[in-house]
């Protein structure tokens, strides 16, 4: 299968980037033919996973509904930190299938606070971040910025297991106590940290504590053969992606 870029869009990718490593981020193996993504995302609360052909670097599909039911649905496709809409699905091939995108997968294009605002798996971290002006200084290009990003699944079991401080979080009158939270997920430093990175510098048994805003986030790098991805010490629940690592736990 084949996530195809409308050509108009190439214009804009980045000339320092090899061209080569995007379109193998573009491609998924031959197998994922046999995997009907869509119906998966149906069933799974979970965005669905898929190799690419560049070395440990993935895709991640997901589902958008509209406020109608489950007619209106748009599906979403995200690497290497950029969030795509697949405009054009199903395009039969001799030996695939085409899809094409409206982004460069790969070529950063927004500040994270631009990905915040644009990213529907992240409506409930970003509307939290804006009642306190929390999000304000992610704008800032003179800052470097790793974000572990709760996404919208995260808070939603939040909400089950502490209904009523998940109530008091999303009231106004609260924002200072959440930029406060938010704080102890945003790394501010001198530059931003890869999943790479932090299994570079992390010590002999994969942990790390990371300097945040406010106290320090203790990680413990984990590796298989798909991918790298942190864990907070003492959770269990995997944290994904580059810069903006979107996490399913607060």
């Amino acid at each position: 299968m084949v996530v195809l870029v409308a050509e108009d869009l190439w214009q804009a990718a980045s000339a320092a980037a090899t061209l080569q490593a995007l379109f193998e981020y573009q491609q998924t193996p031959n197998s994922v033919l046999k995997e009907p993504i869509v119906q998966s995302l149906h069933v799974n609360v979970t965005p669905v996973t898929v190799a690419t052909a560049a070395d440990r670097k993935h895709l991640y599909f997901n589902i958008i509904r509209g406020d109608n039911g489950d007619n209106n649905i748009t599906l979403t496709v995200e690497g290497g930190g950029v969030n795509a809409t697949v405009i054009q699905p199903n395009i039969a091939a001799t030996n695939g299938i085409v899809h094409i995108i409206d982004r460069v997968l790969g070529v950063p294009y927004t500040t994270v606070r631009e990905k915040l605002a644009t990213d529907p798996m992240l409506n409930n971290t970003n509307f939290l971040g804006q009642q306190g002006g929390f999000n304000n200084e992610l704008g800032d290009m003179s800052k470097r910025f790793t974000y572990f990003v709760p996404r919208d699944y995260a808070w939603k079991k939040a909400e089950i297991h502490f209904p009523s401080a998940h109530k008091k979080l999303f009231m106004k009158e609260y924002s200072y106590h959440v930029s406060q939270i938010l704080e102890r997920h945003l790394v501010v430093a001198d530059r931003a940290y890869t999943m790479l990175d932090l299994k570079r510098i992390a010590n002999g048994n994969g942990s790390i504590a990371l300097p945040t805003v406010r106290d320090h986030l203790k990680l413990r790098i984990k590796e298989s053969d798909k991918m790298c991805e942190p864990c907070q010490m003492g959770r269990n629940d995997p944290q994904v992606e580059h810069y903006n690592q979107v996490n399913n736990t607060t």
